[in-house]
């Protein structure tokens, strides 16, 4: 009976365990995508300083080549444009993509819905190869983010990899996607994050290439 009680024991805790670690795994992953995705500029001190910041206007025609992308550099002949910039809710997102679940877990219960700042970016690729999109951060004063990916995924249509491609010759319109979570912000950042100094950028060292997005939002 003793041993029979000790071999059950074991099982629960053997069983705890298994699960215990598959939700440190979980917090873990989700973690690193939160730092991804959502982080005050100040923990990036390692990240160079541009020595020029070049402003550019909403519906201005902007001059990639030459800018530098993960591998090597954007090809001559490739121009940027960013129009019509919203901040819409999930709920305004599930209601024209129906189906869409966002990615939940018990840690995002306590927090306020996301929203997310979008905005249309038409890219022009009048190169003599394909490219893939290099993608401006969004930055609000000391807090930056990166494209949301699933997001992206969804209003471009093009699957879970994200695998946007612009053909040689091709004019493209492509939905950008930013995700604003509460988290990642200060707490009086985000009583007030809709009315926040919004802006797009592009760090080709040392320049700095930044669109201001604020008025358009208001």
């Amino acid at each position: 009976m003793k041993k029979s009680i000790c071999i059950t024991t074991a099982i629960l805790c053997a069983i705890a365990i298994i699960f215990f670690s598959i939700g440190q795994i979980r917090a873990a992953n989700q973690k690193k995508a939160d730092e991804k995705e959502g982080v005050p500029l100040s923990a990036l001190n390692n990240a160079p300083a541009a020595d020029i910041i070049e402003t550019h206007i909403l519906g201005e025609t902007i001059d990639m080549s030459g800018r530098a992308i993960a591998k090597g550099a954007m090809p001559d002949g490739v121009t940027y444009r960013f129009d019509n910039p919203r901040i819409i809710s999930e709920e305004d997102i599930m209601s024209r993509h129906e189906g869409w679940i966002p990615y939940y877990d018990s840690a995002m219960k306590k927090y306020d819905d996301p929203l997310y700042l979008q905005i249309d970016l038409t890219i022009t690729n009048m190169s003599s190869q394909d490219i893939r999109p290099a993608w401006f951060t969004l930055e609000a004063g000391p807090w930056s983010t990166v494209v949301n990916k699933n997001t992206i995924c969804l209003e471009n249509q093009v699957g879970e990899k994200s695998d946007i491609t612009i053909a040689s010759g091709q004019e493209r319109t492509l939905v950008a996607s930013y995700r604003l979570w509460e988290p990642t912000f200060l707490d009086d950042q985000w009583e007030h994050v809709i009315d926040l100094p919004y802006q797009l950028a592009y760090l080709d060292y040392p320049e700095k290439h930044v669109i201001p997005l604020s008025d358009a939002l208001k």
